[in-house]
């Protein structure tokens, strides 16, 4: 993965990449990661979990979501397909905003884009 001089994990195509296969077919992690204007934020990703019964609300899936949840602040299961997902929704569902939005949205919209390659 790609890391700032302070060691955190930035944004990159290698990142996206190594997570993407982290998680792929049921796997997590929880990574430090920054937007490199001054935000860290923890993270933790899961992809296809366990579903142990019970009803999912606002349509969130173990079958089809990447599900991102940021300490602290959100967390949202986010479809794996061709849809770009853009800032503005990643600000709806983790309450993220400004610069952070957008480079979340980049590294969302990464690594879905390598599962979704895996998966079909």
């Amino acid at each position: 993965m790609t890391r700032d001089e302070y060691g955190e994990i930035i944004n990159s195509k290698e990142t996206y990449k190594e997570l993407a296969e982290e998680v792929q077919g049921g796997g997590q992690c929880v990574f430090g990661w920054t937007d490199q204007s001054g935000t860290h934020l923890d993270i933790l990703l899961s992809c296809h979990p366990p579903y142990l019964g019970g009803g999912l609300q606002g349509g969130q899936s173990s079958h089809t979501d990447l599900f991102v949840s940021v300490m602290r602040f959100g967390a949202f299961g986010f479809l794996i397909n061709e849809n770009k997902k853009y800032p503005s929704y990643v600000t709806e569902k983790l309450r993220v905003s400004g610069i952070t939005a957008d480079k979340l949205a980049d590294l969302i919209n990464g690594i879905i884009k390598i599962l979704y390659k895996y998966e079909n």
